[in-house]
């Protein structure tokens, strides 16, 4: 894996990337749902036509 996740609120400066870590697993999973959707509107909007 590659990727970089980080607990904003008890890490604001970003020093332990959780992308491994298997308690942010559904969180990982969740985000990366969202990230599909929305690329899908993009994908479909007047812009990805010209």
């Amino acid at each position: 894996k590659s990727g970089e996740l980080y607990d904003m609120e008890k890490d604001p400066k970003q020093y332990t990337n959780l992308i491994d870590n298997p308690g942010y697993a559904k969180v990982l999973s969740d985000m990366k749902e969202k990230l599909k959707g929305k690329l899908s509107k993009i994908q479909k909007n007047d812009l990805s036509e010209k």
